[in-house]
């Protein structure tokens, strides 16, 4: 941590992101209780693939986790929740949980996208197409380039291009940089080589699982609701996890290393689900659902964000005022988990802005220790937590090329 973090645009820039209410911000991730569907009580509801008791949100998505890392099996969730509930938050969280383990993260493809991301209508080519067309790009583009993956794994799928694609196609594609490029040249390419996209996604899965048994396909699709005026497009959206779902259950017997998740609100889930039989009776009980926030879980993002607060500007001559405006903010309990990151963000903001805005750097006159520590805790708390490590600060600063750096990790 530099000597200057404590400096007024890093509060201002984190103030900015919760007040934006979107996106993964692991400054202020908590907790989020999970019980049963049926059960009794506050919190989001699921079961358990593996049978393994869980609690919360953490401990449902390592267990997703381990039921295809570790045990080889299929996994397939929908997430469903009202809007500004922390879907998205959630698959953002899953896919930097798949980064917590080198098990996981060498031997792994992780596509996370949303369906805004595929055209619409228009052209000759079906949605499905499109749809396959993406999520083959994006698995190509990872098991070519990813630094994380082993040579053969390279190998072996530059070997399944070359058996439906020309060496100069092939040889584009190795060169590619970007992955917009890749994906255009990609796309391009494989429409005119390959027939049949469900069967040559198996084919993948299975030619990389041979080489390296290890190896698990993670695919994390957002925005279901994108779909909602598309009817056509929802229909070869369903068509295709359909297809995927019941193939992995009966061809594989569920042992195949391919987990996916498809988030959507609660109503686009449910009518997703209802209007198909066999996606129904197959998955129709796998759906993890988001509570909108309860004031219990936001009284523990506050007490996070205070705590950020008071590590950056006690010792300024507001802070006592400041400190205490902030205490008496007042929130609709009724806010979902994005409601309450925005009104509360904007009015931490404004007290900010109004107390703190026109001291000069140079006259910062909080405790740079303090400082350090909490953002140190913001930063790796969660992280550690799970791995029974613990945060220690040190006594003294070291120096380092020109910058100091409090704290540790013990």
């Amino acid at each position: 941590m530099p000597e200057d973090a404590g400096k007024k645009r890093f509060i201002k820039d984190f103030l900015q992101q919760v007040k934006s209410g979107a996106g993964f911000i692991d400054d202020i991730r908590i907790e989020r209780v999970v019980r049963p569907p049926g059960s009794d009580g506050e919190g989001s509801t699921a079961r358990s693939l593996s049978g393994r008791q869980i609690s919360n949100i953490t401990q449902l998505l390592e267990d997703d986790l381990k039921h295809t890392f570790d045990d080889g099996f299929f996994t397939f969730r929908f997430v469903a929740a009202l809007v500004g509930s922390g879907k998205t938050s959630l698959l953002t969280y899953l896919h930097e949980l798949t980064k917590t383990k080198p098990t996981y993260e060498n031997h792994s493809v992780v596509v996370q996208f949303q369906l805004s991301d595929i055209q619409m209508g228009g052209g000759s080519q079906s949605f499905i197409d499109k749809l396959y067309c993406h999520i083959l790009a994006d698995t190509f583009w990872q098991l070519l380039h990813n630094v994380n993956l082993s040579p053969s794994v390279k190998n072996v799928a530059e070997g399944i291009l070359s058996d439906y694609l020309d060496k100069s196609e092939v040889a584009q594609l190795k060169a590619a940089s970007k992955l917009m490029p890749f994906r255009n040249k990609f796309k391009h390419y494989i429409i005119n080589g390959v027939y049949g996209f469900e069967e040559f996604l198996f084919e993948v899965v299975s030619s990389i699982s041979a080489i390296d048994p290890r190896f698990s396909f993670v695919y994390l699709t957002d925005e279901l609701d994108v779909l909602e005026r598309f009817n056509n497009e929802i229909q070869e959206t369903r068509l295709l996890f359909k297809q995927l779902i019941r193939r992995a259950f009966q061809a594989f017997k569920s042992k195949i290393r391919l987990l996916i998740y498809l988030v959507g609100t609660s109503g686009n889930v449910g009518s997703f689900i209802a209007e198909d039989d066999v996606i129904k009776s197959l998955v129709g009980d796998l759906v993890i659902n988001l509570n909108k926030g309860y004031s219990n879980e936001f009284d523990l993002i506050k007490a996070k964000i205070a705590e950020r607060i008071k590590g950056a500007y006690k010792g300024y001559k507001d802070f006592n005022q400041a400190w205490q405006e902030i205490q008496d903010i007042r929130l609709n309990p009724a806010n979902t988990l994005r409601e309450f990151c925005q009104e509360y963000g904007s009015a931490v903001l404004e007290i900010h802005e109004r107390y703190f805005s026109e001291a000069p750097e140079q006259l910062f006159e909080g405790n740079a220790r303090e400082l350090v520590e909490a953002e140190c805790k913001q930063q790796w708390g969660s992280y550690l937590s799970r791995y029974a490590y613990t945060l220690s600060a040190v006594s003294t600063t070291t120096v380092l090329a020109g910058h100091a750096f409090d704290s540790c990790v013990e």
